[in-house]
């Protein structure tokens, strides 16, 4: 799988989990060229690796977004 369809699937699964565990992140704040650095540097040579990844970094974001949102109110 070459790097360009691992960045297609992400995107694709990022709008399909939109309002799941910091995907927006991905959504809203990405490029493809931070898709393809992070890829490459990361070196997520498949759909899955890159996904796992991914997925641990939004839950991060997530929670901290959640932290900062509840020290608001």
């Amino acid at each position: 799988m070459n790097v360009d369809d691992i960045i297609a699937a992400v995107k694709s699964h990022a709008v399909a989990e939109y309002e799941v565990e910091g995907w927006d992140f991905f959504v809203e704040c990405y490029t493809d060229k931070d898709y393809r650095t992070a890829i490459i540097e990361n070196k997520l040579d498949t759909e899955e690796k890159a996904l796992a990844w991914f997925g641990k970094l939004g839950r991060c974001l997530n929670e901290r977004r959640n932290a900062i949102q509840a020290e608001i109110f």
